[in-house]
C-alpha cells in the first residue's frame, strides 16, 4: 500500500465441499483440516505481512464441524475473515477473540466494506458495514448490459414456456426445508416416487431452492426450484440403512441442514432430545414397521446417491432405474396429479426446538420464521 502498509491474503474452503457437491466433481481433491491449515498459514504469512486477511467459504452455520468462529476461536492473529457459505447477512461483523469476521448475505444484494486503519505498521481500528444493492446508485457498463439483454432475451424464450400449473404456492424458504418438514419437500418427495414406483422417496432440503408459484408455473419456476440439472435415480437398500439416512438427516437439528429430509411413502418420529444417532424411532413404510434386513427400494436425486450432503449409507447402492431431471418429474406430477395430500403430519418431532440465532440471521438480522406451509 502506499504508506507501505503490507497485507497478507490467503483462502480456505469448507471441506465439507466434499459432499456439498457432487461428490464425484471433486474426487480428485484433498480436502485437509482448516483449523490445522489455517494456523500453519498464519505461521508463514504472520511475520511477513502488517494486516493478515483470510478468505473463507467456511460459514457459521451451527451444524458444521468447522465454521470461521470456530477457527478465529483456535487459530489467533488473522486479522479479518472475509466469509461465506451459510448466507449470513453481518452488518457490523461479528468479533471472536481478536478476528473480526464479516460476511454479506447471498447473491450480492449486499456489498461488504471494511475499514482498517494502520499507525506505523500497526493496526489501530477494524470496522465492517453492509451497503445494500439500492445503495450504490451503480451505473451498467454499456456493452455489458447490451450482452446480458441479448442472452436474456433468448433464455426467456425457453423459461418462459407454462409447463404446469399449480393449486396454490408453496414456500422454498431455506430456513424451513432445511429444518423441519414441509409441503414443498412432500411434493417433490411424492412427485419422484410416483414417477419411479419406489417404494419410499427423500428430498433434500438443499435440493430446493426457490419457491412454487401459484397458477401459471414456467419452465424456469421449475429450474429455479430444482437448478442444478439433478436427475431422478432409484436404487435398492436394506432396512438399516434407512434407518441410518434418516438418522443423518436430522443430526444438526435444530440447526438447519441442506440434508435434512423430506420422505414420501414413510413416516418417522424423532426426538432432538436424545443423543445424535439415536434420535430417530417408529419407522413406518407404507404403514407397516421397517424391517431393518428387508430390501427397499428408494428414490431420490443422483446427489444423494453419490453420497452428496455425507449420506455415505447411500453411496454404491445397487441401482435399479434411472430417470428425469427433477424439475421435468416435478412439472409432470403437477399436470398428470396435482399436489393432493403433502400436508405435513410424516415426520413427527418429539421436542420441536426453536431456530438456532445463526439461521434466523441467514438473509436478514432477526427474522421470523416463515410458514411451513403456503408462503
Amino acid at each position: 500500500m502506499s504508506d507501505g502498509t503490507t497485507v497478507g491474503v490467503f483462502g480456505m474452503t469448507t471441506p465439507e465441499t466434499a459432499y456439498k457437491t457432487n461428490p464425484s466433481n471433486v474426487r480428485d481433491v484433498e480436502f485437509l483440516n482448516p483449523v490445522e491449515t489455517a494456523r500453519r498459514m498464519v505461521g508463514e504469512l504472520r511475520d511477513k505481512c502488517d494486516v493478515l486477511v483470510a478468505l473463507m467459504h467456511m460459514g457459521v452455520d451451527q451444524s458444521s464441524e468447522f465454521t470461521s468462529e470456530r477457527i478465529a476461536h483456535e487459530v489467533s492473529g488473522i486479522d479479518v475473515i472475509v466469509d461465506g457459505h451459510s448466507h449470513t447477512e453481518l452488518p457490523e461483523g461479528i468479533w471472536v477473540n481478536d478476528t473480526l469476521i464479516v460476511q454479506t448475505g447471498w447473491h450480492d444484494y449486499n456489498l461488504g466494506k471494511v475499514t482498517i486503519q494502520t499507525d506505523n505498521h500497526k493496526i489501530s481500528s477494524r470496522k465492517a458495514e453492509l451497503i445494500e444493492k439500492n445503495e450504490m446508485h451503480l451505473k451498467p457498463d454499456s456493452q455489458v448490459k447490451k450482452t446480458l439483454d441479448n442472452i436474456e432475451k433468448k433464455n426467456r424464450e425457453l423459461f418462459d414456456e407454462v409447463v404446469a400449473k399449480s393449486e396454490r404456492k408453496l414456500t422454498g424458504d431455506r430456513l424451513i426445508v432445511r429444518r423441519q418438514e414441509a409441503e414443498m419437500g412432500n411434493l417433490c418427495s411424492d412427485a419422484i416416487r410416483w414417477r419411479t414406483g419406489a417404494d419410499i422417496a427423500v428430498i433434500n432440503g438443499g435440493s430446493i431452492r426457490s419457491d412454487l408459484p401459484e397458477g401459471n408455473v414456467t419452465k424456469g419456476d421449475v429450474m429455479a426450484i430444482f437448478p442444478f440439472g439433478n436427475t431422478v435415480k432409484m436404487a435398492e437398500i436394506k432396512g438399516q440403512a434407512i434407518k441410518a439416512m434418516l438418522e443423518h438427516s436430522v443430526y444438526g437439528y435444530p440447526a438447519s441442514f441442506g440434508g435434512f429430509l423430506d420422505v414420501s411413502g414413510m413416516t418417522f418420529a424423532f426426538d432432538p432430545l436424545q443423543p445424535v444417532g439415536s434420535r430417530v424411532s417408529d419407522i413406518k413404510i407404507e404403514g407397516q414397521p421397517l424391517d431393518e434386513g428387508r430390501t427397499y427400494r428408494i428414490a431420490t436425486n443422483d446427489y444423494l446417491l453419490s453420497g452428496g450432503d455425507d449420506f455415505e449409507m447411500l453411496k454404491n447402492l445397487p441401482i435399479a432405474g434411472e430417470f428425469d431431471t427433477c424439475e421435468d418429474v416435478l412439472a409432470d406430477y403437477l399436470n398428470k396429479v396435482g399436489m393432493p395430500d403433502i400436508q405435513v403430519g410424516r415426520i413427527d418431532v418429539k421436542n420441536e426446538l426453536p431456530p438456532v440465532q445463526a439461521d434466523l440471521e441467514e438473509g436478514g438480522v432477526n427474522r421470523e420464521l416463515p410458514e411451513s406451509k403456503a408462503a
